[in-house]
């Protein structure tokens, strides 16, 4: 059984959390009190979440959860706010034939399966923020190198490796496990958290100036991903760094700028107005527990 086949009887509990409140013992005060509980977050990643809220995920024209951009006409662009799916499902249903349907689950990017999640009060999108572990380590970081290291010469990956034993890591709590030329695509969180600071200083020689400035704006948007605090004065000069870094991407790395994690770097500074710091809403901590 899957997530949304689950939900029915969490859904029903969300709803009355947050509709009825709970009386629970309050200590300090020595009596009952009434708790109102709304739902704020979900720790899920990208697919899962596209899943919550009935998206046909990252395979999708529009394949943004939460805004209409389109993969091949806007996908540099933050566009208008998706709408709650229940109408859209509606719209799909009433279809009377199978052809019928499908064109309307292509025009809105949704699946009519029943989910008890989406009559929740809270705003079920909103609840699911850009996680950043599979979305900058494990999506965009392991896309680059993809694009990078298979054009390497096999003289070029010797000196990279070198280089990289070369480096002083004394000020680094990991080192990087394997051989990153090989081997980037079974990196973990921790590898990629290592390989990103020094990147830059390994790589350089080997990138065309394109692909430097994609790296040089990634390693910006990887430091304010996992930075520990988020400042709301900086919220626009850090929105205007993620927008820099898609813009560099379509500029000089036009094939991954089709790749959903991309666009989902122009909501993540919203997402840390709304939660604070994105280690407050990643799930490496969940799932390094599982």
């Amino acid at each position: 059984m899957d997530a949304l086949g689950m939900s029915g009887p969490i859904a029903d509990e969300l709803t009355g959390l947050e509709m009825d409140g709970i009386e629970v013992y309050d200590a300090y005060l020595n009596e009952q009190v009434l708790v109102i509980a709304p739902l704020l977050c979900i720790f899920c990643d990208n697919p899962q979440a596209s899943k919550l809220v009935n998206h046909l995920g990252g395979s999708a024209n529009k394949y943004c959860r939460f805004c209409m951009a389109d993969r091949d006409t806007s996908p540099c662009l933050v566009c208008e706010e998706r709408q709650q799916s229940l109408q859209q499902m509606e719209i799909i249903r009433s279809q009377r034939t199978e052809a019928l349907r499908e064109q309307q689950r292509t025009l809105y990017e949704v699946r009519e399966v029943s989910n008890p999640l989406l009559h929740v009060p809270s705003d079920l999108y909103r609840c699911l923020p850009v996680e950043a572990l599979h979305t900058i380590p494990l999506g965009i970081c392991k896309a680059f190198l993809k694009d990078v290291m298979p054009k390497l010469s096999p003289t070029q990956k010797r000196e990279v490796l070198a280089r990289i034993c070369a480096f002083n890591h004394s000020g680094y709590k990991v080192k990087i496990h394997g051989n990153v030329c090989y081997h980037y695509q079974s990196f973990v969180s921790r590898d990629y958290k290592a390989w990103m600071q020094m990147a830059i200083f390994i790589l350089s020689p080997y990138l065309s100036n394109g692909q430097l400035i994609v790296l040089v704006n990634l390693s910006k948007v990887f430091q304010i991903a996992y930075s520990s605090f988020f400042e709301l004065s900086k919220a626009e000069a850090w929105h205007q760094i993620c927008v820099d870094f898609v813009h560099s991407v379509r500029d000089f790395m036009p094939k991954m700028l089709r790749k959903q994690k991309v666009h989902y770097i122009l909501h993540l500074v919203q997402c840390m107005q709304d939660y604070g710091p994105s280690s407050s809403f990643c799930a490496e901590r969940p799932e390094s527990t599982v």
